[in-house]
């Protein structure tokens, strides 16, 4: 019976899975049902497109054993975070906090930020482990698609990205069973065909060696026991398809060089004991069976500092010997088997990591120099125990993190090379850092290396004890990635990196036909400008390295290949962050005193320049010419017609358009003379010009570079150029003009050919500061301003300039506190204006306090009461950073009275403050008492409360239905001392900026036609405003050519937004109707308007259609007026038969698709 419980005590540790509390799974699976089909947030996708499974990441986290709290949190990362504030839930601020943590980590991962992935100790272990989780899972998910993923070369390095950053934590965490799997999956992913021929390989390895391999294992269970006279436990472990693909790179996979790999190159002997002593004990008892390979690696004594602590090693059997004689197999091969000895807890350690559970707290538990003895054992009680000092190497590591950042980064790391001599190298030095320590021959020449007998790549870090291995070549084998992907930290390869790369970039033939490109467009960088610009250039384009660039440019070499392409981006680029400047002002000519705008241009004879003195004729209000004061010409016009001289100026101009043009013309001689002639008149400047014949058919091409004012400039040298004579035709270089700006020049050249004149003659003056700039280009993936979860922030809050000042006036500047009933519909933006107006207007020695009474339904008055002197208590601690007044419910005297005096208690402690206290959702507590669970007493309260603090300020946020039902016979005297305030949508100023500002930042234009359309969906409503800017941000994301919304644009998002089974963003108004017959109205007014192909109905078509007298249907009518779900428009023949419509058109075609909402209540 002892032994079979050893046996089973010796068994590898696996997580136990955890259990959620019954109350949040229930709410789990519920939230689940609800929320089918519905729209996600943002940080519901991962590789920018795929949503994942929140299902299985629950259960991923649920089976590694975590605390329920983190399990919960990583069901619900996928929802919107006010449903958890909602939710009264056991623990809910932990998930909260792991949810909110959760989000910062996966950022990090997403955009490569290694430092708070991989920094000890970490903020928060259950978030990370769970921004992991879902990464990983959305690995997975994609690799049960029927598309490859990894032959998306756009989605490519996305997922390479993501599999690289978790392979760096599972190392980080010591978790080498999540390790594999993700290895796995990447080479599923970005390897299909090879992986699966490795795949087949790997299985059938396994399964021929399968006997050979379990015979083995018996044979060293019964030689151990025989010895020591102990059980033992000994399983092996495989290494994974990809383990696989290492193997075959490994320098030592046995004695000699195999031809094939066999079973045991495949599985590694986990040999189980109970304790350290027992580790050793194995090892000397297991030698007797063969001889050691190499080296044997004792991280038992020092172990890494994730807790890798084991023996490991690898043992030729002798098949000689007569212990082997049944195997005769055996005598003929020559098996290298690995083995590696630990003890149950340390084998935990080494595959699950921080999953462990003493290991998980070990991580989460401050670490201090105090405890630090209880992790290190020493003498007897180190030989007798099971984990040895590998929790004192995560401590040691988490403390020296967390203390001596510096000093720890200072201290050297011991290395070998091949022959075992020792080299000091600094504290996270990778195998490149070793490479030019041994000398720049050696680090310039390294083609590969190999880290304890196992090929590595050469930004690996190099950890105490290491035993590297340089394969050099005959060639320079220096990249630039080397320089740029962090390979090397250490001064000394550094410095030996950069000059080895400058040099040979120089050298390259593509380099210098980039520098001639741009000496051609007056463009001259020097050496580490065109440097950085390479730098730049690449990255941008994902080009791979500079010298990969460079060495791409071939004659007949299409774009990016070629110097035109390079040295137009790079001029585009220059311009944009305003560091490559014309050093010639541009002046233009302006009337003085002259109130009409009439088209100019400079005289052909005298071609007056700035500062010369210059004066205008103007002849039959046509045009004005401009001369200089000595020009003969001013004489020859006075006697041919009236003639009057206008004063004129020189004017500075700091805004100007760049704009390439290619003309294409047949070969003459004096065709660039001409040229040159007639751009003499014209505005602006002449930059550059290049041009080249074709003898075989006498046709010409001439690039010019010219820099006009403003739009109309640019199309008076596009119509002058098409004037020369034998020019065929005048386009925009589109490579070097700003995209946008040649677009929107060639919308004006053609809405403008009918009449050339009329574009000779256009206006010249500079551009409006309204006119359509040039946009830089757009990032692939826009970042997603709009959130709907949630209030909205300073950025984002728009348009309630009134509202703020009257709160301000009434709430804080009065001489005594008042009380003001906010009201308007749901998700009219009143939590955001209460929300703002706090934080933009209350400051010190003024204090606030908000509350939301949404899921007080079901409450006391004794609970709701108790929340609100709770949070009242933290406001009054955090601005005066005093004790708030004891609080004691348990008192003789009645709830209300122990209220009121605790908030007398706190004004009275600042007496020259003003306390405002805003109560939001006010609606929940009238819907707990139609319940019948709050009390008459608690809306009386708040009237004695004013009149014993005159310090208070109340403000009460309600919707319309709950203020209707406020100021009714029931509560007209409870609440007559409130100033009724209602909300209304924004205007449409305040509604463009809302959706213009956040689009316009990131380089993305909406019509005009698109705006207007998103006015007249919404309304000017803040939460649908923000819902299709939401919408239309994932959109775009898709689109990522796109940086031009129209109104087409708006429409499919319309649709995608009603089709996507959104209930959760329209059914809140069967709450804001009063009964059935107004769900009647609306029901018809939207079976008309679906009839009748318009928008609005009249009131006599709806009486009609309801058989009632327009008189019957009138006061519904105006009050779903007054609560902004319709709008009334009054006809032309008065107002006995106004128009209705829907105030929100995106509702009315929401509820004409969802017919079942009239029925829903």
């Amino acid at each position: 019976m002892g032994k079979t419980r050893l046996q089973a005590e010796l068994a590898c540790w696996k997580p136990v899975p955890t259990t959620i509390p019954a109350e949040w799974a229930m709410w789990i699976e519920e939230l689940a049902r609800e929320t089918v089909g519905s729209p996600r947030p943002a940080h519901a996708y991962v590789l920018n497109v795929i949503r994942y499974d929140a299902r299985e990441v629950g259960k991923l986290l649920q089976n590694w054993g975590l605390p329920w709290q983190v399990v919960a949190a990583g069901y619900l990362r996928i929802y919107d975070e006010e449903l958890i504030k909602r939710r009264q839930l056991l623990d809910r601020e932990r998930v909260m906090s792991h949810f909110k943590e959760s989000l910062l980590y996966s950022r990090s991962i997403e955009e490569e930020q290694l430092g708070p992935l991989l920094s000890l100790p970490h903020r928060d272990l259950g978030a990370l482990l769970i921004a992991v989780a879902i990464h990983y899972q959305s690995l997975v998910q994609l690799s049960k698609s029927e598309q490859r993923p990894g032959d998306d070369q756009k989605r490519r390095p996305r997922i390479e990205s993501t599999g690289r950053i978790l392979l760096h934590i599972c190392t980080h965490l010591g978790m080498w069973s999540l390790k594999r799997k993700v290895e796995d999956v990447l080479e599923y992913l970005l390897r299909y065909k090879e992986y699966k021929e490795y795949e087949e390989r790997y299985n059938h390895i396994l399964n021929r060696d399968q006997s050979k391999l379990e015979a083995i294992q018996r044979k060293l269970i019964a030689h151990y026991q025989q010895m020591v006279g102990q059980p033992i436990t000994i399983e092996m472990i495989t290494c994974g398809v990809a383990g696989l693909k290492r193997r075959e790179t490994q320098v030592y996979t046995s004695v000699v060089n195999k031809v094939k790999l066999t079973g045991f190159d495949l599985v590694v002997f986990h040999i189980i004991v109970p304790s350290v002593k027992d580790c050793y004990l194995a090892f000397g008892a297991l030698n007797f069976l063969g001889t050691i390979q190499d080296r044997v690696a004792d991280q038992i004594a020092a172990p890494k500092p994730n807790g890798y602590s084991l023996l490991a090693y690898n043992l030729i059997l002798d098949g000689q010997q007569p212990y082997w004689h049944d195997l005769e197999w055996l005598r003929q091969e020559c098996v290298s088997c690995a083995l590696q000895i630990a003890t149950v807890p340390m084998l935990a350690v080494i595959y699950y990591g921080c999953l462990y559970p003493e290991c998980y707290r070990l991580y989460t538990t401050e670490a201090t120099p105090t405890n630090t003895s209880a992790w290190l054992p020493e003498g007897a009680q180190f030989w007798n125990s099971t984990i040895g000092r590998a929790f004192y190497a995560i401590h040691h590591a988490i403390l020296t993190n967390t203390t001596h950042i510096s000093e720890h980064h200072a201290r050297p790391v011991v290395v070998y090379d091949k022959l075992h001599n020792p080299l000091s190298l600094a504290r996270g030095a990778t195998v490149l850092d070793f490479a030019y320590e041994m000398g720049p021959q050696v680090g310039n020449y390294t083609a590969s290396a190999y880290v304890n007998n196992r090929r590595v790549p050469l930004y690996r870090e190099l950890d105490a004890g290491d035993v590297v291995e340089i394969i050099t070549d005959k060639e320079v084998r220096v990249q630039d990635d080397w320089l740029e992907g962090k390979y090397a930290i250490t001064e000394k390869a550094l410095v030996n990196l950069r000059a080895l790369l400058t040099a040979q970039l120089h050298r390259y033939r593509g380099y210098i036909l980039i520098v001639r490109e741009l000496e051609r467009y007056h463009c001259t960088l020097s050496t580490e400008e065109l440097d950085e610009e390479l730098l730049w250039l690449v990255k941008r384009y994902d080009l791979g390295t500079r010298q990969g660039y460079l060495e791409n440019f071939r004659m007949g070499s299409d774009a990016p290949y070629t110097p035109e392409w390079a040295a137009l981006q790079i001029i585009k680029r220059r311009e944009a962050l305003n560091t490559f400047q014309s050093s010639i002002e541009v002046w233009i000519p302006r009337a003085v005193n002259e109130k009409q705008h009439l088209p100019m241009r400079l005289c052909n004879i005298c071609q007056p320049g700035y500062p010369q003195e210059i004066v205008g004729c103007r002849r039959r209000s046509k045009f004005i010419v401009v001369h200089s004061l000595l020009c003969p010409c001013i004489r020859r016009v006075g006697g041919k017609g009236p003639t009057r001289y206008v004063p004129m100026e020189w004017v500075f101009s700091d805004s100007t358009l760049r704009v390439a043009f290619v003309v294409y013309a047949q070969d003459r001689q004096g065709l660039i003379h001409d040229i040159t002639k007639r751009l003499l008149a014209c505005p602006g400047l002449l930059l550059g010009m290049n041009a080249r014949s074709v003898n075989k058919w006498r046709n010409a091409e001439i690039w010019l570079v010219v820099e006009v004012p403003d739009d109309q400039g640019a199309l008076i040298v596009w119509n002058r150029l098409l004037a020369v004579d034998g020019v065929v035709r005048v386009n925009i270089d589109t490579e070097a003009t700003l995209k946008v700006v040649a677009q929107r020049l060639e919308r004006l050249q053609s809405n403008s050919s009918a009449d050339e004149n009329h574009v000779e003659s256009g206006t010249w003056h500079s551009r409006n500061e309204n006119s359509d700039s040039g946009l830089e280009q757009r990032n692939r993936v826009l970042k997603n301003p709009y959130d709907i979860s949630r209030p909205a922030t300073a950025k984002m809050f728009v348009g309630r300039g009134k509202e703020m000042g009257r709160l301000k006036m009434e709430l804080c500047d009065a001489e005594y506190g008042k009380a003001i009933l906010l009201y308007g519909p749901r998700r009219s933006g009143k939590t955001s204006l209460c929300r703002n107006f706090l934080e933009r207007y209350v400051m010190p020695p003024h204090w606030y306090t908000f509350y939301s009474l949404q899921n007080v339904v079901g409450w006391a008055d004794e609970l709701v009461l108790r929340r609100i002197a709770d949070e009242i208590a933290r406001s009054f601690s955090c601005c005066f950073h005093l004790a708030p007044p004891v609080l004691d419910w348990s008192d003789q005297k009645d709830m209300y009275t122990i209220f009121r005096e605790f908030v007398q208690q706190c004004t009275r402690q600042a007496p020259a403050s003003r306390f405002i206290l805003v109560l939001d959702e006010f609606g929940g507590a009238l819907d707990s008492y139609q319940n019948g669970r709050l009390s008459s007493h608690f809306f009386d309260l708040w009237r004695q409360l004013m009149d014993d603090c005159p310090q208070l300020s109340l403000l009460i946020a309600l919707p319309t239905r709950a203020h209707t039902m406020l100021t009714s016979n029931d509560f007209a005297n409870v609440f007559s001392f409130a100033q009724s305030m209602p909300v209304s949508f924004l205007d449409q100023e305040s509604a463009g900026q809302l959706l213009v500002h956040p689009l316009r930042e990131q380089h993305v234009r909406l019509a005009p036609q698109a705006l207007s359309y998103m006015m007249h969906l919404t309304g000017g409503n803040p939460y649908y405003l923000s819902l299709l800017g939401l919408q239309l941000i994932f959109y775009l994301n898709v689109e990522t050519e796109k940086n031009y919304v129209v109104a087409e644009d708006i429409e499919y998002v319309v649709r995608d937004i009603i089709g996507a089974q959104s209930t959760q963003n329209f059914i809140f108004y069967s709450r804001e109707l009063q009964d059935s017959k107004e769900a009647t109205i609306l029901e018809a007014i939207v079976e008309l308007t679906e009839m009748n192909k318009r928008e609005t109905v009249t009131v006599k078509q709806l009486a009609s259609f309801l058989t009632l007298s327009p008189l019957d249907i009138r006061s519904r009518l105006e009050r779903l007026r007054n609560g902004l779900i319709l709008d009334e428009y009054i006809s032309k023949k008065g107002s006995l038969n106004p128009y209705y419509a829907f105030k929100i058109e995106l509702v009315r075609r929401w509820m004409a698709r969802n017919r079942w909402f009239f029925n829903y209540r």
